[in-house]
């Protein structure tokens, strides 16, 4: 029981929730903190929204929590409302946030008074022989809820009161101004806490803005999680779905994207359901999808090692993606027109990925392993070209 049917919402694709998550939990020039790398299509998303992307570091296991600890302390860092990850086989790394950075990670959101938008399409893609992955992010923080391991924001830090300050200043108006005062009515949800049931009075959400609390719990929720079936059944469905409290779901089915017709893709939701029921997406998973994705990524990185042996990669347990490193000198953007000019093959340039130049992204989810062998054969011979002084024309 990771999940129940009363916090989850069908979506058109995790990129829609994405979409749906940015602008009921944020405004235009709000800060969200982004993986590098990450998705190479995320960041369009989140700038559509209006949004200023600020990178995280990361390492073998992920987020670099640490450093984002550290980070966050400094008296000049931005207040973030967001934080995008994807925490398990990640796009295009290949990485798995460990259980306790998990952790870590969701008690700085509490502390911070952030949300973490993590993109799970990939947690029921664990490979047939990997390590069982860690739960899911808002599994783990249901868990750190019911042993009290959480507490609501920061109140007392002098600069941001100094900040909510100014912003109910600048956002003053004479219609919204309380009699005793003058000051705006509308808050920083970073100090907003759900307090306890019990007759206490709550903090109301500012206009515009969702408080996304557990329910029950008297703690704001910090974490929404992305499902998608379009990874895990068939790319063409278009279908995932949103894990998140009450009250967040709740403002969302008043959306009137998803209000029009009734629902967002009802065939493919009918498909998806059945399938659920029948137990044929079970059987799919472990006969076929995990078996498939392991044997291609075998081939690929027996591959990699034979005909790259100058290059470097982290070997996944799971998910689409190889992540290789290439020689320091090489700029895969150039090397991708090479590759593609001369012979034929392509791959995802590290800058696309908000990744360092002389890295690239294999994926091995939809060619045979034969293909993918020759994939590789054809880039390292682009790549030997590219080092002996060749460039794209």
């Amino acid at each position: 029981g990771w999940m129940t049917n009363v916090c989850l919402l069908p979506l058109a694709g995790v990129s829609h929730g994405l979409d749906m998550a940015c602008r009921h939990l944020a405004r235009p020039g709000d800060v969200v903190l982004v993986e590098a790398p990450t998705y190479f299509l995320a960041g369009s998303i989140l700038r559509q929204a209006g949004l200023k992307l600020v990178p995280v570091l990361t390492g073998e296991d992920g987020i670099d929590v640490d450093a984002l600890d550290a980070f966050l302390q400094q008296p000049d860092a931005p207040r973030p409302k967001l934080l995008y990850t994807i925490p398990i086989h990640n796009n295009p790394a290949g990485t798995t946030i460990p259980l306790h950075k998990r952790q870590q990670l969701i008690r700085l959101a509490h502390r911070y008074g952030f949300t973490v938008i993590a993109d799970e399409v990939y947690q029921l893609l664990s490979f047939p022989d990997a390590p069982s992955p860690p739960p899911p992010m808002k599994e783990v923080e249901r868990q750190l809820i019911q042993r009290s391991r959480l507490s609501g924001p920061i109140l007392n830090n002098a600069r941001r009161i100094s900040e909510t300050a100014a912003a109910e200043q600048d956002g003053a108006t004479s219609g919204s101004n309380s009699s005793n005062g003058g000051s705006s009515e509308r808050h920083d949800d970073s100090n907003n806490m759900i307090l306890n049931d019990g007759g206490s009075s709550q903090q109301q959400p500012p206009e515009g803005r969702i408080s996304c609390s557990a329910s029950g719990s008297g703690i704001r929720s910090s974490v929404v999680s992305l499902g998608s079936f379009s990874k895990i059944m068939a790319p063409g469905l278009r279908l995932g779905w949103m894990e998140a409290s009450p009250p967040l779901l709740q403002a969302l089915r008043a959306d009137g994207v998803l209000g029009s017709g009734g629902s967002i893709a009802p065939l493919a939701s009918g498909i998806a359901h059945s399938c659920l029921q029948m137990g044929l997406l079970q059987q799919q998973l472990q006969e076929v999808v995990r078996p498939r994705l392991q044997q291609n990524c075998t081939a690929l990185c027996k591959t990699l090692q034979r005909e790259l042996p100058q290059c470097r990669f982290h070997q996944p347990q799971g998910g689409y993606f190889v992540w290789l490193e290439l020689p320091k000198q090489v700029c895969s953007g150039e090397l991708l027109k090479l590759a593609t000019q001369r012979h034929k093959v392509g791959f995802v340039p590290g800058r696309a990925c908000h990744g360092a130049p002389h890295m690239a992204r294999f994926s091995f989810s939809f060619y045979e392993a034969h293909e993918l062998q020759e994939g590789v054969q054809r880039f390292a011979a682009a790549l030997r070209e590219y080092l002996d002084g060749a460039r794209p024309t």
